[in-house]
């Protein structure tokens, strides 16, 4: 007996061991040896208790399974054994080697592959080179090498397997391992095979003979390319190697190899030799699994690696898509390979088949999980069961793969390539890229287009990468910029990354520019998804819970409004916002879908009515209220959509939708006549179990299920309120944030703390074994215990405060969350008391157009006017008997928190009225310390930056606070700052002491000839000296303000004086802010106010933008229309008739909102009489400045007209002070001691001309008498001609001695720059800046017939910084202006009627108030005409 012999009967008696002697031997080695081994021993020296120790532990193994005894065993053997000295230990090594290689695959631990390769080596140096088994451990061997070389990346180890593969492939060839399937592939399809034989005990003889079976049978397959095979390749050589490991007997094994081959041989070639079918042959053809990833797949992919150098070929790429195009393609895949496992079953009955699919494969490295946890319900293995180190997508092939056409990638595959070449790439790999972007060239750039390549987000896949591998912050935040310049209409491939991103800051929650970074991303994403996709709705809800968070950092209500229009879209068709919980829950989960899995639309479909499923099982219960099942439930789908792959993904959440069902219901709707696949649905049940039940395992409220609960809670009941309440969800969203800082008391904290750690835990704990057992039940079927079926579930009421929440749970959340009481209710309870809510009734109240306009106000000083600027409507809350809002808080609590808020708000309201008082008065007599503030252009850009609100939120926040005596001060003191300041300078000093009247007054003119006054180039020096001035001036007027009688000298006109202005007719003063508008009423008998109620913010918008537009438009079809060659301005011959635009839906408009509330008011509307019309001045402010009041109406051109000038005769007034400085100057002059200057400019360069400027000169030359025409030319020339094209010095020279200015010619308004605003003359523009610096003495009436010379500036339209307005301030106690353009036509009209009126009597005295009257009959005439709206409402009177 040798050694080889002896070991032989030691193997057999092992194998005879049972488990407990197996165990009991391994403790006491000893013991074995002296009962069965020492008494068959001849030589005392064979004697190993380590190497008889190997074998317990590999028979171990063959029972237990526990890849610690191959570990044992293969140091025991690899320490203490010698195969030259002791050779019958050579088989155990080889079972050894074997089971480490397949632990190597199967966990990726390294110490497994190290021993494997080791023991192979060793076998092989102690065995006879060229044997069959040799060869076969060889081959095996450079295998072995090949794989560690891959997962390793060791160079080392690609070297040693490429050289024993070289060695090993010339005695292949020797020995006549060829085949036409490949000499690679041959040689490691028969040496894997001849292992699995040799570990089943075959000798040489069998290894020789089966040598040549499987050559015959290579020999039948197609030659392919590398990395390219057949269904039919991989099924038969899987059936062969299932054979190997399975047969014990010889014979058998023969008659399979022999029968395969002749079953292959009709298939391919419909030849056959009649050789019988054995059973087992049969029963293992059908026992193979479809999947690509087997050892078949795996033994030729390392077969192609080795014929390349360990390289793997360059694939297709184009095939690189979706998840969805994978998972079709292995569908694809496993149709053909049923197709040929049936063709082969049938192939001696049916003959000839014809030839198959080829499909290209790409190994995907995978790092497989260690198999020393638990695993449930393990059923016996299949006959193959192969953990691979690579996972493989398969690609089908149109031909031959030499054949394949061009490559033709779109965007987003060109994407997936290149993260898929991303993946295996080490951080040094990744951080060298990135570092260097411009080397990251795969050949994969070459097929596609340039800018692709080019981009620079092509960085982001290299970041996206290397942040999943390392989760560093800074690679996070470069992704986060990158994604922000993307434009996914251009370059749709980074759908997923950016969708990835956006979710990756939505999660950051406490952090507030996280979620500022989210809400744009998302943004992008939803604007090239398709509407009602499942795209488009995931990125709906994750936009609006990314607001709503938003809104809570911000505590921005307007945020808020827009988180419910968004996610209102995401709702189903005429679903109510009670499935507001359900519809934020399912858009998390696909987001996660998406975020980890890229999954495509068509497989989210497929997800959200199974998700739906899920959710409509649990009863829906009202805020604040939630179930601990819903909670498990939801986290139990949250867990899965993270962690479940795609293949998995709809097993797993159909098996959670089944077992609910029967956990809640305690009945299955599945045909009991269906018969799962059990092996699938166990496998199905592990994943469900390891991956989220068994997870959760810790009760704790900071669960994301309970995050995402509160937040489609706050959208529920805002919802609600909204619909109950229009225009409460600014109120609404104020308490309940002040709810979130509001304590617990300690009483409720400590109930609260008991409550989750007792009654919250154990019921978490019940419904988890619950819910296990019932899927447990379902997947086998049987009847759930009568004890075990659950008739209530644990529901609590939860509060949350404004704590961040990260103690315990991965979830950052913003809140934390109290259980304040629970109780048990049965599933029929809780959907009864819903209904009795009423709930589904009141979310289908209808929705407001606008849900951040504020509430409707109650009883005030002035009727209707909102008493808090700050938050209005909040009196008509607290005043209400009901319970007004459906906050997820007490009444009592609500009740509190408004009461509380009311009282800031008051106290607020006064303080910020001083506070804004105290700044107007500051901004009226501003203290320069600085020269360079000096500057026209910064003083300017300080006004620009305090108007919007000294002059707009000021006066109505006085309104609301102090009333409308108080508000007309602020009125006027906040209004024309640049104007007060300057017409200071022009203040009549009599009346002073004459030494301190003298130095006011030479200060006061020294000041005025400033340079910077009224010019933006000074010099430094210039504005030194202007500041040095200004102090002098301001000492002067504080030592006038000492005089007594004089201590309101410069300062704001008090009420008393402003209430002058009503002397000859009311005024009235047009104020708001921020959907707040009301009218000041000016009259003798005194003040007071009107609440614009039917006034907002949109409506005052769209009437002004609304104007403009139809100005611009009427003008040009008119121009186009009344085209008269030499005589357009701006026009174009006529093309075609087309209508015009709404224009007197616009007059309407002013009617409806703001003109007729105050005619009424007034109660001008009660008299019709032309002849006793009202005399009325508007005061705008703000955005009123820009609309045409006078023109308000309805009915134009009808016999029913109604418009203000039919009750009123209408002017403007800049400010209540300019009116009044107006009428302060005599009222009558006699027509003898007029002053008429005309000026007209019929062409300008640059211009259109004006031909009918030359009427306007001729009308003015016939009514006003020669003596008092102001002729610029030589005498004796007609007035057209002298007057005509004149230069700016012309006009300025003349303007003192003027009382009548008359302008016809192009006006300018600049935007930019509203001093530079002017009328453009021969030589250039008649600027604003040049017109204040004139002295007027005589000023009476200025005719502005120019374009836009009433036109206020857009940035500071409260300084009105326009030409009219500079008139009046210059002097001018009348301005006739325009506030758009003017048509060229109407001029002369308008200019010989209000001539005509005013110089009916040349002996008689010239009465200002008569120009408003002469221009309402000059416009009436236009209307009469039928001439269009926009044409003659331009024009309006300002001043007396």
């Amino acid at each position: 007996m040798d050694h080889r012999q002896f070991i032989a009967q030691i193997q057999a008696i092992v194998k005879e061991y049972s488990y407990e002697t197996l165990s009991a031997y391994i403790e006491d080695i000893d013991l074995a040896i002296q009962k069965d081994i020492a008494p068959l021993c001849p030589d005392a020296r064979w004697i190993n208790r380590n190497g008889f120790k190997s074998l317990l532990f590999l028979r171990h193994y063959d029972l237990q399974c526990a890849p610690n005894d191959i570990t044992r065993g293969s140091i025991l053997v690899l320490d203490f054994v010698s195969l030259f000295q002791e050779p019958g230990y050579a088989f155990t090594c080889f079972c050894l080697a074997n089971h480490s290689r397949d632990l190597y695959e199967e966990t990726a631990e390294i110490l497994h592959g190290e021993r494997s390769i080791q023991l192979m080596q060793q076998w092989l140096e102690a065995e006879e080179e060229g044997s069959v088994a040799h060869l076969a451990v060889a081959a095996t061997t450079s295998c072995s090498f090949m794989h560690y070389y891959i997962r390793e990346d060791a160079e080392g180890a690609l070297e040693e397997g490429m050289n024993l593969f070289k060695a090993t492939r010339q005695k292949a060839e020797k020995a006549g391992w060829m085949s036409s399937f490949g000499m690679e592939r041959t040689l490691f399809v028969v040496g894997e095979t001849l292992c699995q034989r040799y570990a089943k005990g075959g000798s040489d003889d069998e290894l020789t003979e089966s040598v040549h079976l499987l050559l015959d049978i290579l020999n039948l397959f197609t030659p392919q390319d590398n990395f390219c095979f057949t269904t039919l390749d991989t099924l038969v050589l899987s059936t062969i190697f299932n054979l190997a490991r399975t047969i014990e007997s010889p014979e058998i094994w023969f008659k399979c190899l022999s029968g395969l081959h002749n079953i292959l041989r009709v298939y391919t070639l419909g030849e056959s030799n009649g050789t019988d079918l054995p059973d087992i042959l049969l029963e293992t053809l059908d026992a193979c699994l479809s999947a690509p990833t087997s050892s078949a797949a795996c033994v030729l992919h390392i077969a192609d690696l080795f014929h390349s150098g360990g390289k793997c070929d360059e694939l297709p790429y184009d095939q690189f898509c979706s998840e969805d195009d994978v998972m079709n393609n292995r569908s694809l895949w496993v149709d053909s390979w049923e197709d040929d496992r049936r063709g082969l079953r049938e192939a001696i009955s049916n003959g000839y088949i014809c030839p198959h699919l080829v499909f290209s494969f790409k190994a995907i490295l995978v790092h497989r999980p260690s198999t020393s946890g638990t695993i449930h319900f393990r059923l016996p293995n299949p006959v193959e069961v192969h953990d691979c180190s690579f996972e493989f997508e398969v690609f089908p092939l149109s031909g031959r793969p030499n054949a394949m056409p061009q490559i033709s990638l779109d965007h987003t595959a060109f994407i997936r390539v290149v993260e898929k070449i991303c993946k295996p790439m080490s951080r040094d790999e990744l951080s060298f890229y990135i570092n260097n972007i411009r080397e990251f060239n795969p050949p994969i750039f070459s097929a596609v287009p340039r800018q692709w390549t080019q981009s620079p987000c092509i960085r982001a896949c290299l970041l996206r990468t290397r942040y999943l591998q390392h989760r560093h912050f800074q690679d996070f935040k470069e992704l986060g910029s990158l994604m922000l310049t993307v434009r996914l209409d251009k370059e749709p491939g980074y759908a997923h990354i950016l969708c990835y991103v956006a979710n990756e800051y939505r999660d950051e929650e406490a952090v507030m520019t996280s979620v500022d970074i989210a809400a744009p991303l998302f943004q992008e994403y939803i604007r090239v998804q398709e509407k009602g996709s499942p795209g488009h709705f995931l990125g709906v809800v994750g936009l609006a819970s990314t607001l709503m968070l938003s809104s809570f950092h911000h505590e921005a209500a307007v945020t808020l409004a827009a988180s419910l229009e968004i996610l209102r879209e995401a709702l189903p068709s005429g679903a109510s916002w009670m499935t507001a919980r359900k519809t934020v829950i399912i858009g998390r989960i696909l987001n996660y879908r998406v975020r980890h899995f890229s999954t495509s639309n068509d497989a989210l479909a497929k997800s959200i009515p199974i998700l739906t499923c899920i959710l409509d099982l649990l009863p829906s219960q009202p805020p604040p209220y939630v179930s601990i099942l819903e909670l498990l439930v939801v986290s139990t789908a949250l867990f899965l959509s993270q962690r479940v792959s795609a293949k998995d993904w709809h097993d797993a959440i159909t098996l959670l939708a089944k077992g609910l069902e029967l956990h809640v219901t305690n009945s299955d709707s599945e045909p009991e006549s269906l018969k799962p696949d059990m092996k699938k649905i166990l496998d199905t049940l592990n994943l469900l179990y390891n991956t989220s039940l068994d997870a959760l395992t810790r009760f704790t409220l900071g669960l994301e299920a309970m995050c995402l609960i509160h937040m489609a809670d706050v959208l529920r009941y805002s919802a609600f309120d909204v619909s109950r309440h229009p225009q409460s969800l600014l109120l609404s969203f104020t308490i309940y944030q002040r709810s979130l800082r509001l304590p617990l008391s300690s009483k409720v904290t400590d109930d609260a703390q008991v409550l989750e750690q007792n009654d919250l835990k154990w019921a978490w704990e019940d419904e988890r074994e619950a819910l296990r057992k019932a899927i447990t039940a379902y997947v086998h079927r049987t009847i759930l215990p009568v004890d075990s079926i659950p008739k209530s579930s644990y529901t609590f009421e939860y509060r949350v405060l404004r704590e961040k929440n990260t103690k315990f749970s991965e979830h950052k959340c913003i809140f934390r969350y109290y259980p304040i009481e629970g109780h048990l209710e049965t599933f029929d309870d809780a959907r009864l008391d819903l209904d009795n809510l009423q709930l589904e009734k009141n979310f289908h109240l209808p929705w407001p157009d606008d849900l951040i306009v504020l509430p409707a106000p109650s009883d005030s000083s002035v009727p209707g006017l909102p008493t808090s600027s700050i938050l209005p409507g909040i009196d008509k809350f607290l005043s209400s008997n009901e319970n007004v809002l459906s906050l997820p808080l007490e009444q009592r609590t609500i009740k509190a928190l408004l009461r509380h808020l009311g009282s800031e708000v008051r106290h607020t309201e006064n303080a910020v009225f001083n506070a804004t008082e105290t700044l107007i008065n500051q901004s009226s007599r501003k203290i320069y310390m600085d020269p360079s503030e000096l500057v026209l252009e910064t003083r300017l850009r300080h006004l620009k930056d305090g108007s919007a609100y000294l002059a707009r939120a000021g006066p109505i926040q006085a309104l609301i606070s102090k009333g409308p005596e108080k508000c007309l001060e602020l009125v006027d003191s906040s209004r024309a700052l640049f104007w007060t300041r300057l017409l200071r300078l022009r203040t009549s000093f009599d009346g002073l002491p004459e030494g301190l009247a003298h130095r006011l007054q030479e200060t006061a003119v020294e000041l005025d000839h400033c340079k910077g006054q009224v010019n933006s180039g000074v010099s430094k020096d210039e504005a030194i000296k202007q500041m040095k001035l200004e102090t002098s001036f301001e000492r002067l007027v504080d030592q006038v303000r000492s005089i007594p009688g004089f201590k309101d000298f410069l300062r704001p006109k008090t009420y008393d004086t402003l209430m002058k202005v009503s002397s000859e007719g009311p005024v009235v003063v047009l104020i708001g802010n921020s959907s707040t508008y009301a009218a000041l009423l000016i009259r003798q008998s005194g003040i007071d106010a009107i609440y614009l109620s039917t006034l907002t913010e949109k409506v005052l918008e769209n009437l002004s933008i609304g104007i403009q537009q139809a100005n611009r438009a009427s003008r040009s079809i008119l121009q186009e229309e009344e085209y008269v060659p030499g005589q357009e301005r701006a026009g174009k011959p006529k093309n075609s008739a087309r209508s015009l635009p709404p224009y007197e839906k616009m007059l309407g408009g002013l009617w409806q909102h703001i003109a007729k509330p105050v005619l009424d008011r007034l109660g001008a509307t009660s008299n019709a009489d032309p002849l006793k019309r009202t005399r009325l001045w508007w005061c705008p402010t703000g955005p009123f400045g820009f609309l045409p009041l006078h023109a308000a109406g309805i009915g134009f051109g009808t016999p029913h007209v109604e418009s203000v000038s039919t009750y009123a005769v209408s002017s403007y007034t800049p400010t209540i002070s300019a009116l009044l400085e107006a009428r302060s100057k005599p009222s009558l002059l006699l027509n003898s001691q007029l002053k008429m200057l005309v000026l007209a400019q019929p062409t300008t360069k640059g211009h259109t001309s004006l031909p009918m400027t030359v009427n306007e000169v001729k009308v003015v030359e016939q009514f006003t008498p020669p003596n008092q025409l102001l002729r610029l030319g030589e005498a004796g020339t007609s007035l057209t001609i002298s007057n005509s094209n004149r230069t700016v010095e012309d006009a300025t020279i003349h303007l003192a001695q003027t009382s009548i200015l008359h302008l016809a010619c192009h006006g300018h308004q600049d935007r930019g720059d509203p001093l530079n605003s002017g009328f453009e003359l021969e030589d250039g523009r008649l600027t604003l800046a040049r017109l204040i610096g004139c002295q007027t003495p005589n000023a009476f009436l200025a005719f502005l017939s120019a374009c836009e010379s009433a036109s206020n500036d857009l940035s500071i339209p409260d300084e009105t910084l326009n030409l009219a307005a500079a008139m009046i301030y210059a002097g001018f106690r009348s301005v006739i202006g325009t506030m758009w353009t003017m048509d060229d036509n109407d001029g002369p009209e308008i200019a010989q009627t209000v001539y005509e009126e005013l110089f009916k009597d040349p002996d008689q005295e010239v009465d200002p108030k008569l120009v408003p009257y002469a221009l309402d009959l000059a416009v009436r005439r236009l209307q009469e005409k039928g001439v269009h709206p926009s044409r003659w409402a331009t024009y309006i009177h300002l001043g007396v």
